[in-house]
């Protein structure tokens, strides 16, 4: 139980350390229309590469984050990082219309989303970047 918890209290604190350190990716999952099979957009879905431990499966960090608190800085990094991606993307394919999901969290008490601020940070955001 002891090793359990210091092994918590490690990954808690490797996590906090890993936005400033950009070990988080982003990873884009294409989206394919099934009555074209053209591209109709991307997932946006969070890695975390740990320098010393590798890859973290999101399964064994985002309930950490959730429970730190950590998941709102999170949420609002990830989402940054997805909606330059789309401008971007959108950039090179000014003929046609993509789409981004992101995957947000589910705790109503630690999400933005609920927050009257989140409003004016979604469309500062998305202004900034065209999308």
């Amino acid at each position: 139980m002891h090793a359990r918890a210091v092994y918590l209290l490690q990954m808690e604190n490797d996590l906090r350390r890993a936005l400033d350190r950009e070990e988080l990716r982003v990873n884009y999952q294409p989206i394919v229309s099934l009555e074209n099979g053209q591209l109709a957009g991307f997932e946006a879905l969070i890695r975390w590469q740990h320098p010393e431990r590798g890859f973290i499966s999101p399964v064994d960090f985002i309930s950490l984050a959730e429970d730190t608190g950590m998941i709102a800085p999170i949420g609002l990094w990830i989402l940054k990082r997805a909606c330059q991606q789309l401008a971007r993307c959108m950039g090179l394919t000014a003929h046609r219309q993509l789409f981004m999901s992101v995957n947000l969290w589910a705790s109503r008490s630690l999400s933005p989303i609920s927050s009257p601020r989140f409003s004016r940070y979604w469309k500062r955001l998305t202004s900034r970047r065209g999308t």
